[in-house]
C-alpha cells in the first residue's frame, strides 16, 4: 500500500454520506443525488449504483434482481428498515396505493402535473393571441418561452386538453 493512504470500510464510507431525519427515521442521502432526485454511491471504483439499492445490499442482503422500494416514499432515504424488495409490478401497485399515480402509467397532466410550464389560462391566452394573428416567434419573446412551445399549445399537440 502507498503510503499516506488508508483504507475506510465500505459502510464506513457509506454512512459518511448519511444524516439521520429524528422526525421522520429516514437516513437522508447528502451525497450525489441523479436527477431524479435518488442517491448515488460508488461501491468499487467502476460500480456505480443507487444509494437505496447499496444500503439494503449493505445491510440486509442482495437484492438479486428485484427491485429496492422505499415505504417512505422519500428518493433520498436509505435506511434499510424504510426499503423493502419487490417487482416493478409491485412498485407501481404501491405508487398507485399511495396515489403517487392514478395507474400503471402517471396520467397527471396540465394544472395536476408537477412537471407543467404553464396554466389553463396561459394556454387560452395563448391560443387567442395566435388566433387574432400574433406570430408564434412574437409572442413567444412576449412570454418568454421556445417558439416550439408556443405552437405546440397553438396546434393543440400539447394541452389539448385545454378548451
Amino acid at each position: 500500500m502507498k503510503r499516506g493512504y488508508t483504507i475506510v470500510p465500505q459502510e464506513q464510507r457509506f454512512m459518511s454520506k448519511v444524516e439521520p431525519d429524528l422526525n421522520s427515521g429516514c437516513w437522508l442521502w447528502t451525497g450525489y443525488l441523479n436527477k431524479r432526485g435518488y442517491g448515488m454511491f460508488a461501491l468499487s471504483r467502476a460500480a456505480m449504483c443507487l444509494a437505496h439499492r447499496a444500503s439494503y445490499k449493505m445491510f440486509k442482503g442482495d437484492p438479486s434482481g428485484l427491485q429496492v422500494c422505499h415505504t417512505c416514499d422519500v428518493r433520498c432515504c436509505v435506511n434499510p428498515d424504510h426499503l423493502w424488495l419487490g417487482t416493478a409490478a409491485d412498485n407501481s401497485a404501491d405508487a398507485v396505493k399511495k396515489g403517487r399515480m392514478t395507474g400503471a402509467k402517471n396520467t397527471r397532466s396540465g394544472d395536476d402535473s408537477p412537471t407543467k410550464k404553464v396554466t389553463h389560462e396561459q394556454v387560452r391566452f395563448i391560443r387567442e393571441q395566435i388566433a387574432s394573428g400574433e406570430t408564434y416567434k412574437g409572442l413567444a419573446r412576449k412570454m418568454k418561452m421556445s417558439a416550439t412551445n408556443i405552437t405546440r399549445i397553438a396546434k393543440r399537440k400539447s394541452w389539448a386538453h385545454v378548451e
